[in-house]
């Protein structure tokens, strides 16, 4: 009777020891796909690695926001600019958030971001000067004039 006990425990610590590492690698490869293959470009703008795992961190649809913005969908422009991106992945969506602007235009961006905080303006700016700085917008006439004009209409609404 013993042995049939022993053999029955065995087997049933065996089974979740398989459940187990069968969850630990569809963890892991849904990790690896969700930060290096899923969403690493938006309409032509390519989303880092670094900016996909700190949006995931955080909790952000970045790309579903991405894809609003382009289409000048107020209410996503303005969530998407005031996101909470932080450290070196702040570089890389400062960067988009430029190329957001130069596609749809410093006017459109202006009326959806309407209404910001202070602090939110501080935070926009920071996204943009970084993104100017750090970013590799081919279009250095965007950056020159509507980056510009964005920046100094957000330096009067303080």
């Amino acid at each position: 009777m013993t042995l049939l006990w022993k053999c029955q425990i065995d087997d049933m610590k065996w089974r979740t020891f398989l459940w187990l590492c069968t969850a630990l690698l569809l963890s892991f490869v849904l990790t690896v796909y969700f930060l290096f293959f899923h969403c690493t470009n938006v309409e032509g703008i390519k989303i880092s690695g670094l900016l996909r795992a700190g949006s995931l961190k955080e909790g952000h649809q970045y790309c579903k926001m991405l894809k609003r913005s382009l289409k000048s969908d107020k209410s996503s422009l303005k969530e998407f600019s005031t996101l909470g991106i932080y450290d070196a992945a702040s570089y890389d969506h400062g960067a988009i958030l430029v190329k957001v602007i130069c596609r749809i235009g410093a006017d459109n961006y202006l009326q959806a971001i309407d209404g910001v905080s202070d602090e939110e303006i501080n935070a926009i700016e920071a996204f943009l000067r970084a993104g100017i700085e750090y970013g590799s917008v081919e279009d250095s006439l965007c950056v020159n004039s509507l980056i510009q004009e964005v920046l100094s209409e957000l330096d009067k609404k303080k």
